[in-house]
């Protein structure tokens, strides 16, 4: 069973790494339990697009980074701890402590 106490914290430190891109995005969701940016507009789409999600979840904490659709290359420059959390091609799920590699770091900052 995950320490689900840790969950908040977890939580915390990933939109730590997305909330200095707030200017460039719009917040769609900002809770205690979940954490939203999507793009402006997109005319090629006509409508905007997800960037990144964070949401507390009964057994994890799942991150979504959408850009990893768009560029799968990005997957590369990512640590093997962090490549082991993936879940499908661009969640991440969180159930235990979270230490920020420079793999981390990276994904919050591409």
């Amino acid at each position: 069973m995950p320490d689900t106490a840790q969950f908040p914290v977890i939580f915390g430190l990933l939109k730590g790494l997305l909330e200095p891109f707030e200017s460039h995005f719009v917040v769609k969701e900002n809770t205690d339990a979940a954490y939203y940016l999507e793009t402006h507009l997109i005319e090629q789409y006509k409508k905007p697009l997800m960037f990144s999600a964070i949401y507390i979840k009964k057994q994890y904490v799942s991150y979504h980074l959408f850009p990893v659709y768009m560029r799968p290359d990005l997957i590369t420059t990512l640590s093997q701890p962090l490549q082991k959390r993936m879940q499908g091609k661009a969640c991440f799920n969180f159930a235990k402590g979270l230490m920020l590699t420079a793999g981390a770091k990276r994904l919050g900052q591409q």
